[in-house]
This record gives C-alpha cells, structure tokens and sequence, in this order.
C-alpha cells in the first residue's frame, strides 16, 4: 500500500545567519558563506548517507513539474487524480516549509523519472521505500512537485 505523510510550519523570518547548507538529490553536500575547510567538519550527528529518499526543494528544484502563483483559498496539500500531479501551495504572505514523505509509491519527476527513494521502518522491523521532500516555499506559491500513480481510490 501505498501513503503520504506531512508536517508543516510557516515562519514569518525564514532564515537567519550567512550559511546556507544544501544537500543535492544523490547527497552531495554544499555550503555557501564559510570557507571549504568548515565544509568538511559537520557538526553534531548529521550523516550524508542518511540522507537517501530526500529532495530538498527551496522554491524550485531542476527535476520538479513547476511553480505558479496560487490563489488565497488554495488547499495546502493536493493530488489531481486525472493528472496524477501532486501540489503543495502556501497560500501565505510570508514563505512555509513543509515536509511529505511518500511511501510505497514512485514520485515520478519532469523527465518521467521516479526521484531517488530511501528506505523506512516500522517499528515491527518492517521496511518499505520512502521519497521524502522538504519544501520551502514562497508566499502566494504553489509547488508541482511530481506525478504519484496510486492504485483506484
């Protein structure tokens, strides 16, 4: 079976500091705003390899369908079952992030491709495949972020 799941916030002051840090669809880390040295040395417990299954979208990405401006009374969370399209919208004057985990199913990109999938776990040992997305997205958006074929509904 197949499932989505969410966690979504909205903050009027999204970012603070210099340092951006972006992890690419095949965990390739970058950095702006230190030097290449403190690149190399992250802190606390944070793992590249763990980061498998996870699309980070910043207000667009390369592989996603597209971005377009939405109306005020746009539902946050949509997927059109004639298009397959799944979309987030931030309805908002000010940008939201949002997290969707997409289980047991494929999120198929701009090239007809399924984006990088992870592995997840129940807590009975069970394993099933997990595309994750962590979405950024400005005010008055809404994000395409990929066909999702489920079975009948």
């Amino acid at each position: 079976s197949s499932s989505w799941s969410s966690r979504r916030g909205c903050r009027r002051a999204a970012y603070h500091g210099n340092d951006t840090v972006r992890v690419d669809a095949m965990g390739s880390i970058s950095q702006s705003g230190s030097s290449a040295s403190d690149a190399e040395t992250w802190p606390g417990n944070y793992l590249p390899d763990a980061c498998k299954g996870c699309v980070v979208v910043h207000g667009t990405h390369p592989l996603i369908l597209g971005t377009a401006p939405t109306d005020v009374d746009e539902v946050p969370f949509h997927w059109n079952p004639s298009s397959k399209v799944f979309t987030i919208a931030n309805a908002n004057k000010f940008p939201c992030f949002t997290y969707v985990t997409f289980c047991g199913v494929d999120v198929l990109d701009c090239n007809d491709r399924p984006f990088p999938i992870g592995i997840t776990r129940a807590e009975c040992g069970s394993e099933r495949t997990a595309t994750t997305f962590v979405v950024v997205a400005a005010p008055q958006t809404s994000i395409r972020l990929g066909r999702v074929e489920v079975g009948p509904v």
